[in-house]
């Protein structure tokens, strides 16, 4: 089916709609192209940053090594962070080890919430895609139709039969099946990039938990 040739033999109004509904196609791809480049990515930073965390190094040394990086993933600026506050010396005469410790959860945590934030906003204009596509390309169809149907009254064809009604009434549909074609891969994206963001999230917030525990173990020795 050709979209454009459809918008082409359409009313205006229905042309307004219908370049909403393609321009709304192409901002929902390209968030999708971007979030699913960025969060395989991330989960790949992860992994590497898994292994090296956990593979016995000192930490005071993995952390000079990734602290004055300007580009750190969420897991390197969640620790970064973290061990930054904990570790801080210019602190570590003022607050008990407890207070760090309380401190250094807290801003962990703030710095995942931030990032997971930041990312949740760019997928609610999947969710609100695909909310609202299906009602524009409806609204498109009851123009069209309403302009097929004024086209009768305006050339007195009472007894026009179907045939000379069909195209009209078929382009006109065409506009609810591109808000579905719109509204179809959005949703479908939303719903996978959502859980994959999750899962990321229930990640960070382990490690936050398994670090917590590692430097409770090293205060306590």
């Amino acid at each position: 089916m050709n979209w454009l040739s459809i918008l082409w033999n359409m009313p205006l109004t229905v042309k307004m709609l219908g370049m909403v509904l393609l321009a709304m196609s192409l901002f929902s791809w390209a968030i999708i192209i971007n979030q699913l480049r960025y969060l395989s990515q991330v989960s790949a930073k992860r992994e590497q940053f898994d292994r090296a965390f956990w593979s016995g190094l000192n930490l005071q040394d993995y952390y000079e090594s990734i602290a004055s990086k300007n580009d750190k993933d969420p897991i390197e600026e969640i620790f970064t962070t973290g061990y930054r506050t904990l570790f801080d010396t210019s602190q570590g005469q003022q607050q008990s080890f407890a207070e760090r410790l309380d401190q250094c959860k807290s801003v962990m945590s703030i710095a995942q919430k931030k990032w997971e934030m930041h990312h949740h906003s760019r997928l609610t204009w999947l969710a609100t895609i695909a909310s609202i596509s299906p009602y524009i390309g409806l609204l498109g169809t009851v123009f069209g139709v309403m302009h097929v149907f004024q086209g009768l009254v305006s050339t007195q064809a009472n007894n026009t039969a179907l045939s000379a009604v069909a195209p009209g009434i078929s382009e006109a549909l065409g506009m609810t099946a591109l808000g579905l074609v719109v509204a179809i891969p959005a949703t479908m994206a939303y719903n996978r990039l959502m859980l994959w963001l999750e899962d990321m999230v229930c990640h960070y917030q382990l490690f936050q938990e398994e670090f917590m525990v590692l430097v409770r173990k090293h205060g306590a020795s």
